[in-house]
């Protein structure tokens, strides 16, 4: 199966991929043989056929190191975990009873529709509006008001501020009531967040269920936000999510889960 990967945690690879097979390798030498056989025939006539072949044989290697990519250890890891029976294909949920099923650990494999949260799509446009500000000046016959400016320096302090992680939703394509909050880490990326928008194979570990009754933040306005104590936290995390602009997907609630995300792919 040949991959498109949009997202590929190198570093939790290696972790699981030697706890798989014992340890690690970088590189593996690799033999093949040919053979080539030249011989004559000759035949004798008659009721009976009989056939004499006199062959000389020549054998031929050839060999190579092949160095071991990001890529083939995923391979290898899927490959060892689907021998074993390791993951859990989640192309669709019909209902509750198998969404109990899922246990903390599994390695899953799924079918999904991959959105950012509406708040990160907001603070990226925000961002770039910025940039464009002076020009957009110019160019309007109305400039932007003090208040549109105050704003949009507010919203570009937010997007400052926050984590370095992004997190993304995954909706299970068959049913999308049922939904993963991967949080990605920079470096894993190997394409922009807008490419990763859409249908896409996600590979993770399941860290945890939510409870019922309980919400989940998609987004982190600040690195530490999470540690925050409880009160102050939902407090906080109120604030924005009445926010008519921030309250899109700013939560996810049950069914839902929390995953560690190893891949992203198509």
């Amino acid at each position: 199966m040949l991959r498109q990967f949009l997202y590929l945690n190198e570093d939790l690879l290696d972790q699981f991929l030697s706890q798989l097979e014992g340890g690690l390798y970088e590189e593996e030498a690799r033999t093949s043989r040919a053979s080539t056989d030249k011989g004559v025939g000759g035949g004798l006539g008659g009721p009976v056929r009989a056939e004499a072949r006199r062959s000389k044989g020549a054998e031929e290697s050839l060999s190579r190191t092949v160095r071991q990519t990001p890529s083939s250890k995923f391979d290898r890891l899927m490959s060892g975990l689907a021998a074993s029976d390791g993951v859990r294909l989640i192309e669709d949920v019909p209902d509750d009873s198998a969404w109990s099923d899922l246990e903390r650990s599994d390695i899953l494999e799924i079918e999904s529709r991959v959105s950012l949260p509406a708040v990160v799509s907001l603070l990226r446009a925000a961002q770039g509006l910025g940039s464009l500000l002076p020009v957009i000046q110019q160019l309007s016959d109305e400039p932007v008001g003090d208040q549109g400016v105050e704003a949009l320096s507010a919203i570009q302090a937010l997007a400052e501020g926050a984590g370095s992680k992004v997190s993304v939703i995954a909706a299970v394509s068959a049913t999308p009531r049922y939904r993963f909050v991967a949080q990605l880490e920079p470096a894993g990326l190997l394409s922009s967040l807008d490419e990763i928008e859409g249908e896409a194979t996600v590979v993770a570990k399941l860290r945890r269920k939510l409870r019922e009754g309980e919400q989940l933040a998609t987004f982190e306005f600040f690195s530490g936000q999470s540690a925050l104590p409880a009160e102050a936290r939902e407090e906080f995390e109120k604030a924005f999510g009445e926010q008519e602009e921030f309250a899109r997907d700013m939560f996810v609630t049950a069914p839902a889960a929390l995953i560690t995300p190893i891949a992203i792919f198509r």
